[in-house]
């Protein structure tokens, strides 16, 4: 359930956090291939070793650590490897124009908070199929949960799906098979 303190990026499609810089092809950048920096976690996570107290957030279904220069917000395609310091939740490309929502919030008291991020109701590119998922991140135990509630585009680009992770160098990732 969604708490009254939670935090919306993009409700139902209408921008309401503002995004970080865009490096992509630029058509509708606020809402299809973008991202936001700097989103606070609630608590210290450790990922692979390195403490983080924020993530930046991609409009296609990714996570990563770090500074928001070295990350494609609007990656989504993973054939060959992840991005560093990334987690792919439900990596594929989402088009947010018309309807989709991507919020988050942190529950639970410490130490054992849970930070929670969700696509909901999200469709592909060209308005392909819908998507919900949410990324969980849990506090003292440094555990990353996915939960995909569903993934139902099927076209050129929502077709595809990729979850897992990767590390800050790149040695040691991870894909679920989809």
């Amino acid at each position: 359930v969604f708490p009254v303190s939670g935090t919306y990026l993009i409700d139902n499609g209408t921008l309401v956090t503002p995004h970080a810089p865009y490096n992509g092809l630029g058509l509708n950048a606020a809402k299809d291939d973008s991202g936001w920096e700097g989103i606070p976690i609630g608590f210290t996570f450790d990922f692979f070793g390195t403490n983080f107290s924020a993530l930046n957030v991609g409009t296609n279904g990714v996570v990563n650590f770090g500074s928001y220069a070295t990350f494609n917000a609007g990656q989504y395609d993973f054939g060959a490897g992840f991005p560093n310091n990334t987690i792919a939740v439900l990596a594929t490309d989402l088009y947010m124009v018309t309807t989709g929502t991507v919020r988050y919030w942190t529950e639970g008291v410490a130490p054992n908070r849970v930070f929670v991020l969700e696509w909901l109701n999200c469709p592909g590119w060209t308005v392909d199929g819908a998507h919900s998922a949410q990324l969980h991140l849990f506090e003292t135990l440094g555990r990353i949960e996915i939960h995909v509630n569903r993934a139902t585009g099927t076209g050129t680009f929502a077709g595809e799906k990729t979850i897992g992770l990767q590390n800050s160098d790149g040695t040691i990732s991870t894909y679920a098979p989809v």
